[in-house]
């Protein structure tokens, strides 16, 4: 991460989050699965303590990515109940 970067980051974290988030068009399959559910996806993004999972899943044959839920990552884990 460039200091601009960083600094952006720290002045605009919402900005930033959704920065990170259209990063996922390019390469969605780069993050892991979720331990709650192997047809999710989940970005990590952010530093301790401020970490926030942005939980998705792609959809291959529409090239699509869905952003199902963002939650601070100091959550206890969802359930998929909680997506829909």
């Amino acid at each position: 991460m460039t200091g601009t970067q960083a600094l952006r980051t720290r002045l605009l974290p919402g900005i930033a989050l959704r920065d990170a988030i259209r990063t996922l068009r390019n390469s969605p399959n780069r993050c892991p699965v979720t331990p709650e559910d192997r047809d999710l996806r989940h970005l990590l993004y952010g530093s301790k303590p401020h970490v926030y999972r942005v939980i998705y899943r792609v959809i291959e044959k529409q090239k699509q990515v869905d952003v199902l839920h963002i939650r601070h990552g100091a959550r206890q884990q969802f359930k998929t109940d909680e997506l829909t």
